[in-house]
Protein backbone atom coordinates (compact mmCIF):
# COMPACT_ATOMS: atom_id res chain seq x y z
CA UNK A 1 0.00 0.00 0.00
CA UNK A 2 2.89 2.48 0.96
CA UNK A 3 4.83 1.86 -2.44
CA UNK A 4 1.27 2.77 -4.45
CA UNK A 5 1.02 6.17 -2.68
CA UNK A 6 4.86 7.19 -3.58
CA UNK A 7 3.90 8.14 -7.04
CA UNK A 8 1.51 10.58 -5.79
CA UNK A 9 3.34 12.05 -3.20
CA UNK A 10 6.22 12.43 -6.12
CA UNK A 11 3.53 14.32 -8.46
CA UNK A 12 2.73 16.30 -5.49
CA UNK A 13 6.02 17.70 -4.41
CA UNK A 14 7.08 17.99 -8.10
CA UNK A 15 4.20 20.47 -8.05
CA UNK A 16 5.59 22.11 -5.16
CA UNK A 17 8.88 22.56 -6.34
CA UNK A 18 7.42 24.30 -9.43
CA UNK A 19 5.27 26.63 -7.56
CA UNK A 20 8.29 27.71 -5.84
CA UNK A 21 10.81 28.31 -8.78
CA UNK A 22 8.71 30.98 -10.02
CA UNK A 23 6.28 31.37 -13.18
CA UNK A 24 7.87 31.22 -16.69
CA UNK A 25 6.94 33.90 -19.62
CA UNK A 26 4.41 31.33 -21.69
CA UNK A 27 2.47 32.20 -25.12
CA UNK A 28 -0.69 31.22 -24.13
CA UNK A 29 -3.21 30.53 -27.70
CA UNK A 30 -6.90 31.71 -26.88
CA UNK A 31 -8.25 30.74 -30.17
CA UNK A 32 -6.12 29.22 -33.14
CA UNK A 33 -5.50 30.66 -36.02
CA UNK A 34 -7.93 30.47 -39.16
CA UNK A 35 -5.74 31.32 -41.86
CA UNK A 36 -7.41 34.98 -42.27
CA UNK A 37 -8.23 38.09 -40.34
CA UNK A 38 -6.76 40.31 -37.67
CA UNK A 39 -4.19 38.89 -34.85
CA UNK A 40 -5.17 39.84 -31.61
CA UNK A 41 -2.10 40.08 -29.80
CA UNK A 42 -1.82 41.05 -25.55
CA UNK A 43 1.08 40.86 -23.30
CA UNK A 44 -0.19 40.35 -19.62
CA UNK A 45 2.23 40.95 -17.04
CA UNK A 46 2.44 38.92 -14.30
CA UNK A 47 6.69 39.52 -14.14
CA UNK A 48 6.96 40.69 -10.90
CA UNK A 49 8.09 43.91 -12.08
CA UNK A 50 6.48 47.31 -13.98
CA UNK A 51 7.56 46.79 -17.91
CA UNK A 52 9.39 50.17 -18.88
CA UNK A 53 9.71 49.41 -22.60
CA UNK A 54 8.67 46.85 -24.87
CA UNK A 55 9.81 45.79 -28.42
CA UNK A 56 8.52 43.24 -31.04
CA UNK A 57 10.58 42.38 -33.98
CA UNK A 58 10.85 39.20 -36.78
CA UNK A 59 12.72 36.54 -35.40
CA UNK A 60 14.91 36.43 -38.71
CA UNK A 61 16.05 39.68 -38.32
CA UNK A 62 16.98 38.93 -34.80
CA UNK A 63 18.56 35.52 -35.41
CA UNK A 64 21.32 37.33 -38.10
CA UNK A 65 21.89 39.84 -35.60
CA UNK A 66 22.64 37.37 -32.79
CA UNK A 67 26.19 38.06 -31.58
CA UNK A 68 25.97 41.38 -32.14
CA UNK A 69 25.95 43.85 -29.28
CA UNK A 70 24.28 47.25 -29.79
CA UNK A 71 24.51 49.84 -26.99
CA UNK A 72 21.04 50.44 -25.56
CA UNK A 73 18.74 52.92 -26.72
CA UNK A 74 21.36 53.50 -30.19
CA UNK A 75 20.38 53.40 -33.53
CA UNK A 76 21.47 50.21 -34.31
CA UNK A 77 19.72 48.70 -31.82
CA UNK A 78 16.60 50.55 -33.22
CA UNK A 79 16.98 49.71 -35.94
CA UNK A 80 16.89 45.67 -35.16
CA UNK A 81 13.98 46.36 -32.64
CA UNK A 82 12.21 49.16 -33.60
CA UNK A 83 10.55 51.52 -31.50
CA UNK A 84 9.22 51.09 -27.66
CA UNK A 85 5.50 50.00 -27.96
CA UNK A 86 5.12 51.44 -25.12
CA UNK A 87 3.82 54.80 -24.15
CA UNK A 88 3.63 53.76 -20.30
CA UNK A 89 4.89 51.55 -18.09
CA UNK A 90 2.47 48.13 -18.08
CA UNK A 91 1.71 47.38 -14.43
CA UNK A 92 2.13 44.66 -12.04
CA UNK A 93 -1.34 42.43 -13.22
CA UNK A 94 -2.16 44.47 -16.09
CA UNK A 95 -2.59 43.93 -19.70
CA UNK A 96 -1.45 45.96 -22.83
CA UNK A 97 -3.10 45.04 -26.12
CA UNK A 98 -0.78 44.88 -29.67
CA UNK A 99 -2.10 46.08 -32.56
CA UNK A 100 -0.79 45.61 -36.24
CA UNK A 101 0.58 42.60 -36.17
CA UNK A 102 1.09 40.73 -39.20
CA UNK A 103 1.16 36.67 -39.58
CA UNK A 104 4.84 35.66 -39.18
CA UNK A 105 7.48 34.71 -35.76
CA UNK A 106 8.32 37.18 -34.00
CA UNK A 107 10.86 37.93 -30.97
CA UNK A 108 9.80 40.00 -28.24
CA UNK A 109 12.45 41.99 -25.74
CA UNK A 110 10.74 43.39 -22.42
CA UNK A 111 13.09 46.02 -19.97
CA UNK A 112 12.43 46.68 -16.12
CA UNK A 113 13.37 49.77 -14.76
CA UNK A 114 16.50 47.51 -12.70
CA UNK A 115 18.11 46.90 -16.33
CA UNK A 116 17.44 43.67 -16.63
CA UNK A 117 15.83 42.39 -19.78
CA UNK A 118 13.78 39.32 -21.18
CA UNK A 119 13.87 38.01 -24.54
CA UNK A 120 10.94 35.90 -25.92
CA UNK A 121 11.95 34.06 -28.92
CA UNK A 122 10.40 32.61 -31.87
CA UNK A 123 7.03 33.19 -31.47
CA UNK A 124 4.43 31.77 -34.22
CA UNK A 125 1.50 34.19 -34.49
CA UNK A 126 -0.83 33.05 -37.45
CA UNK A 127 -3.88 35.58 -38.92
CA UNK A 128 -7.10 35.49 -36.89
CA UNK A 129 -5.31 33.82 -34.12
CA UNK A 130 -5.83 35.24 -30.77
CA UNK A 131 -2.69 35.25 -28.16
CA UNK A 132 -1.87 35.90 -25.08
CA UNK A 133 2.13 36.59 -24.08
CA UNK A 134 2.38 36.00 -20.40
CA UNK A 135 4.80 37.74 -18.91
CA UNK A 136 6.40 35.79 -15.81
CA UNK A 137 9.03 36.27 -12.91
CA UNK A 138 11.28 33.48 -13.82
CA UNK A 139 12.55 35.03 -17.05
CA UNK A 140 14.82 38.15 -16.21
CA UNK A 141 17.96 38.67 -17.05
CA UNK A 142 20.35 41.34 -16.35
CA UNK A 143 21.73 43.41 -19.75
CA UNK A 144 25.23 43.16 -20.21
Amino acid sequence: MLLARRPVLLVLLAGVVCVACGSGTTLRTVSPAKGKGAIELSVFNGSGEAINALFIAETERVRKAKGKRYESGSKDERVLWGDDMLRSAIQEEQTLEIPGIEPGRYDVRVLDKNGREQHIAGLKLGAGGKYVLELGSSGWRFIQ
